[in-house]
This record gives C-alpha cells, sequence and structure tokens, in this order.
C-alpha cells in the first residue's frame, strides 16, 4: 500500500508554485531554503514525478507539478477545515448532542439550555427527549442520548452509570387560587383524595411512597388522575380545574409568584407532604467519554442549577 503524501510537503510545493523561488517560499513558510529544496526533492522521488523545471532565476511547474498544485490545494484546504471543524467540536460549538431529561428537570433547565445552544453554541445541534426517568434509562443504555437528567432513585447503586447530583427540588401540592381546599390545612388524606391528583409519570416506587405519604396502604389503589410528562399541559389544566398539581416549587415560576397557583398546606400526619423533594442528577455511564458539546451542557445545567438554589 503506497504511503499517504506528506500535507507539509504538498503545502511547501504550493507555496515554492506560488513564489517560483526557493529563497523567499522558504521564508514565507519560515524554514531554510536547503530544508525547502530537500521537501520538495523528497516529494518528486516519492512520486516518481518532476514537478518543478529548475531553471536559473525562475522555477516553474512542469505539467504534473500543475496537476499536483491543482489538487494539493484542495487537500490543504480540507485539513484547515477539518482542523478548524474539530477545534469548535473540542470547545463543544459544533456536533451533535443527544440528550435526554424527566418533565420536572425540564421544565426548570431545558429553556435555558437550548436558548444557550441557540445563541452561543450554534454549530452544535441538539436532541432532547423528555420523558419518564425508566424510558430515559433505556434510551442511554441502547446508546441513543449520552446523558439524561433526572431522579437519581436506586440509579446510584449500579457501578455502570456515573450518577452525579446536581440539585434537589422540593415537591409540594398547588392548586389554583380559590380552590376550596385552601380554606383550612388539612390534616386527612380524604379530604385531599376529593380531588383528582395530576403530575408527571411516576414509577411504581414513586407511587408507593406518594401513597405511604397519603397514609394509604400500598395495597390502595391510587392513581394519578391524569399523568403526563408534558408540563404545559398540566398547568392550564389545574387553573382550570379542581385537580391538585403535583410539582416542584422550581417548575411553576412566575406562577407561583404572581399567585396563580397556591401550595396547599398540610398538618399533621400529612406534614411529610411538605417537605418531599427529589434529588435531580445527571446520569451517564460511568465508562464512556463524553463529546465535548455534552460536557459544556453538564456545566451549564451546574451553573444554572446553582443559581436556582441560590436564588
Amino acid at each position: 500500500m503506497p504511503v499517504p503524501v506528506d500535507l507539509r510537503k504538498l503545502q511547501h510545493v504550493c507555496v515554492l508554485a506560488s513564489e517560483r523561488n526557493f529563497t523567499k517560499a522558504a521564508d514565507k513558510l519560515c524554514i531554510t531554503q536547503p530544508a525547502l529544496s530537500r521537501s520538495v526533492t523528497k516529494l518528486e522521488e516519492e512520486l516518481g514525478l518532476q514537478l518543478f523545471n529548475r531553471n536559473p532565476g525562475d522555477i516553474a511547474l512542469t505539467p504534473a507539478g500543475r496537476s499536483l498544485v491543482e489538487r494539493a490545494k484542495l487537500l490543504l484546504d480540507n485539513a484547515q477545515h477539518l482542523h478548524s471543524d474539530m477545534a469548535l467540536i473540542r470547545d463543544g460549538l459544533s456536533g451533535n448532542l443527544a440528550i435526554g431529561m424527566a418533565p420536572y428537570p425540564a421544565v426548570v433547565f431545558l429553556s435555558s439550555l437550548t436558548s444557550n445552544v441557540l445563541h452561543k453554541q450554534q454549530g452544535v445541534k441538539i436532541q432532547v427527549e423528555v420523558a419518564s426517568r425508566d424510558r430515559l434509562l433505556a434510551q442511554l443504555n441502547a446508546e441513543n442520548i449520552e446523558f439524561f437528567v433526572a431522579g437519581s432513585s436506586l440509579l446510584s447503586v449500579n457501578e455502570q452509570y456515573l450518577v452525579e447530583a446536581l440539585t434537589k427540588m422540593r415537591l409540594s401540592l398547588f392548586v389554583k387560587k380559590g380552590h376550596p381546599i385552601l380554606k383550612s390545612k388539612v390534616s386527612n388524606a380524604r379530604e385531599l383524595l376529593n380531588y383528582p391528583f395530576i403530575g408527571a409519570l411516576i414509577n411504581r416506587a414513586n407511587a408507593n411512597n406518594f401513597k405511604v405519604a397519603l397514609g394509604l396502604p400500598e395495597s390502595a389503589d391510587f392513581k394519578l388522575t391524569v399523568a403526563c410528562d408534558d408540563f404545559s399541559v398540566l398547568k392550564p389544566l389545574a387553573l382550570s380545574s379542581d385537580a391538585i398539581l403535583i410539582a416542584p416549587h422550581l417548575a411553576l415560576g412566575e406562577d407561583l409568584k404572581e399567585r396563580r397557583f397556591q401550595e396547599v398546606g398540610v398538618c399533621g400526619d400529612l406534614s411529610i407532604l411538605a417537605n418531599a423533594a427529589i434529588e435531580v442528577c445527571v446520569v451517564r455511564f460511568a465508562n464512556r467519554v463524553l463529546s465535548p458539546a455534552a460536557q459544556a451542557a453538564i456545566a451549564l445545567l451546574k451553573q444554572l442549577a446553582a443559581e436556582q438554589s441560590l436564588g
């Protein structure tokens, strides 16, 4: 198999063809004239072709030399573009990024993350799947995404995954302004169960934990009336009905500040509901190197999480 042509030698030939003088070409290349002469001669030997007519006071390309320079310029241009493209990828400014987010983290972080890509990392093509943690784990295992953001749950016990804490989200029960249940603090689960519950899709373990918090046996037949991973569906539904929305404070933003939503007050045995929280983590394979774009995305998520906690 022939040895590939050295790009440096091609550059030397192209500069010499432009300058038509060994001394001037060597100065432009920042090498010595003898070094340039050896480089060109070596390439001619490798190709078995004479590339230049060396006449006193003038250096001119042979027909073979003109053909080589024409193609060499394309190769050198492509090499430069390749180097530039790799630099952009290295700096997280180019490439493809596929990630996942559970519904509640998506409400808090996704807009800021995608806005950063749109305005500061325009060369990055980002694809985000918002789904349940179990769905995201399946997507990670299928290598369709590089990482996902969700509650850690039992993932940390599996050495296959690297689970890195991002933030804690306090969960509460919210209803629209003027809801009947806001008249006094609730101490009995039966008062809550008079109204439909809505929220993101939850797995069986989390559903059982919620039933225990309500004082219900694990065998109780309790399900969310509406379970949906699209939070933009849940919020208007809660505002237009007497449904109780299970959500993190951070996910409600201005709606909470403007008191369009109000937290349901609980006391007694239900006080555990007031202290509920989920630890949101970044989950990825432990033995894989992330793309620079993914590394930049995780760094931004950490920054956003820190700003949220300070706020």
